[in-house]
């Protein structure tokens, strides 16, 4: 016993330097996945198949299900507002966790392709610091929202309420509803920290990835200039190849939480300057926290992707190119063409993934927020 606790502490705690492998972040997410049932492959047993198909069904679905059914049987405006803060994040999860099964293959292949693509090129300092870097979050991170977890379920303990608003279809006592609860926000809040983290760790690949090629152009051998360009392309390729599937498999999980998460956010917002409860505004407070910082993170590193891809065509174009032969500054000019378009992260074309998209949710937020303040008042 004492063994495992040691086990699982180690795997809390962030990823020692000289322990990086290339692939090692991603190994805690993946596990949250595999435990929660998120993560069947074609080499699992029946029985884990088996444990997926209860837990998917009875937590997730069930569970977001009866929170809907409530709805109609609404009381009061704090009701609503419990469960409006909730229910948007719950129906997202169950519908990531589809996106996730349905491009698990393509997630796997990704991996792979960013493995080889850094043993073929080798692992820049620039590019372990920023793994280690989100690695530190996302630990960080885990430990916030098992803190929001406690917070909950500690504060249903001592009042002696359920923290989910949920219509059941016959009697039910407090304790069994309550136990059913704590399965469903563990469950719920895991596999979102993991959704939330998972989409940023490939965009920290693709930035360290970029980051490294800017290297190997400013530090070009000239005894072999022709050569190391024509690697540079492979390698600018092959990036953008990545940037491609990454932006394919997430898109659908940015759409959902780009919309859903303006609701939220206003509703909980709302709520914290309308209700005097402390323990209510402790959690809410904390939830409120977790959504800004897993908005703002993919927007981070969409906007930084964007900045480092605009700075490889520049450094090609100012390198020392005047005295080269024809056939070098031919490929010079393909290789400046290929990056003139900015790689980037997009929604389905509706929007990017930057710091410019977070201002405009954080606009949206407000404006809903005074709209349906006005709304109270009147």
């Amino acid at each position: 016993m004492i063994e495992k606790v040691k086990v699982i502490f180690k795997e809390i705690l962030p990823i020692k330097p000289e322990n990086f492998e290339v692939l090692k972040p991603l190994d805690l997410p993946i596990k949250i996945l595999k435990i929660n049932g998120n993560w069947p492959t074609k080499n699992s047993s029946k029985k884990y198949l088996i444990y997926c198909i209860i837990l998917h069904l009875l937590v997730m679905e069930i569970g977001t299900i009866l929170q809907l059914l409530y709805l109609p049987h609404v009381e009061n405006f704090f009701d609503f507002t419990q469960l409006v803060t909730i229910l948007p994040s719950c129906i997202a999860v169950c519908i990531e966790t589809f996106v996730v099964y349905f491009y698990k293959n393509e997630l796997l292949a990704v991996m792979e392709m960013i493995k080889d693509v850094i043993n073929e090129h080798g692992m820049s300092e620039k590019l372990k610091r920023n793994l280690l870097f989100v690695d530190k979050y996302m630990r960080g991170f885990f430990l916030l929202t098992i803190f929001n977890i406690c917070s909950f379920i500690f504060s249903g303990f001592v009042r002696h309420e359920i923290f989910f608003k949920m219509w059941f279809p016959f009697e039910i006592n407090f304790w069994p509803a309550y136990l059913y609860q704590c399965c469903c926000l563990i469950n719920y809040c895991l596999v979102n920290l993991v959704l939330d983290i998972l989409p940023v760790f490939y965009m920290a690949y693709i930035f360290g990835l970029l980051e490294h090629l800017c290297e190997v152009i400013e530090n070009i051998e000239s005894t072999q200039k022709k050569e190391n360009l024509i690697m540079c392309v492979n390698f600018h390729l092959k990036i953008i190849e990545i940037n491609k599937k990454v932006q394919k498999i997430f898109s659908p999980i940015f759409l959902v939480r780009g919309f859903l998460s303006v609701a939220v956010l206003c509703t909980t917002i709302l709520a914290l300057i309308i209700l005097s409860d402390p323990a209510v505004f402790g959690k809410l407070s904390t939830y409120v926290i977790i959504m800004f910082v897993s908005i703002f993170v993919p927007c981070y590193y969409g906007s930084k992707i964007k900045e480092i891809s605009l700075q490889i065509s520049y450094k090609l174009f100012y390198s020392e190119w005047i005295n080269e032969s024809e056939d070098y500054k031919n490929i010079l000019k393909f290789i400046i063409g290929c990056t003139k378009n900015t790689m980037k992260i997009s929604v389905a074309n509706i929007f990017d993934v930057d710091l410019g998209n977070f201002m405009s949710i954080c606009q949206s937020v407000y404006s809903m927020y005074c709209i349906c303040l006005r709304m109270m008042k009147t």
